[in-house]
């Protein structure tokens, strides 16, 4: 299988994901006759042998899906791109709208790329009639994307592999679904996931055009952009998005729990300054914006000039129209 997946005619090797799945089953019915007419031997177990072999094979076809040459789809600079919700399938409820907030962040950070901001989803979900809970599914995103006139969107997984973790990107025209860029990497532990996807994002920017020496200036990685603990992250994302659906107080609870986690979590502080600000709380949104500028260091570029704005000159941005921002 492995000799096939490294075929050097692109058309003698592995087409989909399903025919790699359709030669591990033969291999396993195989396997199993011969284990039930023949005694087994002592080592490791069958079952061992076959999860470090299908591990192997799928590591394999991930980089051969990544790497194989294909035709190269750009956007152009007045092109608008939408973040739908990542797909898990993990059982850990942690991943679930972390990995939507870590691509979006990362991304955010080019200059070359423009998305389309979680203020105006949220409007025009509205206008769809749906719920103020639901979930930006592939399928929601792209009616999303052919209402705001978008060119793009970028869908991901995640899902458990063993002990291991291995994640998805995708990104599809709105208009027909064309692939521009599909790329898979595998994540050793749970720490391991924002490093993973930084680089995984980082290769959808170079993929649908924008210049290596751009991504190299503009290309802070996750866990130093924002947090290293993935349950900050997600306490974040979840103040982020109450803020959207429902307002300032409900977002509140959520990043102070974010800061709780990780003190040093620059944008929770920020976000929370925001969200005080709006609430008529003087003396703690100064506080909070406070703390964001003494760890500005620790954001992006982009929200180390928001961060910077706002303690400056504060009172000078209507608090709703900044946190569309962050």
């Amino acid at each position: 299988m492995i000799r096939r997946c490294l075929e050097k005619p692109l058309e003698a090797r592995y087409q989909s994901a399903a025919a790699i799945r359709a030669d591990l089953g033969a291999i396993e019915r195989e396997r199993t006759a011969v284990v039930t007419a023949v005694p087994q031997e002592t080592g490791p177990s069958r079952r061992a042998v076959l999860a470090a072999g299908i591990g192997l094979v799928l590591a394999v076809a991930g980089a051969i899906a990544y790497l194989r040459p294909g035709p190269v789809h750009v956007l152009g600079d007045k092109d608008t791109i939408i973040i739908a919700a990542f797909e898990n399938t993990t059982g850990d409820p942690v991943f679930d709208g972390v990995l939507r907030q870590g691509v979006s962040m990362q991304l955010e950070q080019s200059p070359f790329l423009s998305l389309v901001s979680d203020q105006r989803i949220h409007h025009h979900l509205r206008l769809m009639e749906q719920p103020a809970e639901a979930v930006l599914t592939p399928a929601l995103a792209r009616d999303v994307c052919e209402r705001a006139g978008s060119a793009a969107i970028v869908t991901g997984s995640i899902a458990a592999l063993g002990n291991q973790y291995v994640l998805g990107l995708r990104a599809e025209e709105c208009a027909g679904g064309a692939a521009l860029h599909t790329s898979q990497a595998q994540a050793t532990s749970k720490e391991e996931v924002l490093d993973v996807l930084s680089r995984m994002a980082t290769g959808f920017r170079t993929a649908v055009g924008e210049s290596l020496v751009s991504v190299q200036r503009h290309s802070k990685p996750l866990p130093e952009a924002t947090t290293r603990s993935l349950e900050a992250l997600k306490a974040y994302s979840t103040g982020l998005e109450a803020h959207h659906r429902v307002g300032e107080a409900a977002a509140v609870p959520h990043l102070q729990r974010a800061i709780q986690l990780d003190p040093e979590f620059a944008s929770a502080h920020a976000l929370l300054g925001i969200n005080y600000s709006a609430m008529g709380e003087s003396v703690l949104a100064a506080r909070s914006t406070t703390e964001a500028y003494q760890l500005r260091d620790r954001v992006t570029g982009r929200e180390q000039f928001f961060i910077e704005a706002m303690y400056d000159r504060p009172g000078h941005r209507q608090p709703r129209a900044a946190a569309a921002d962050l």
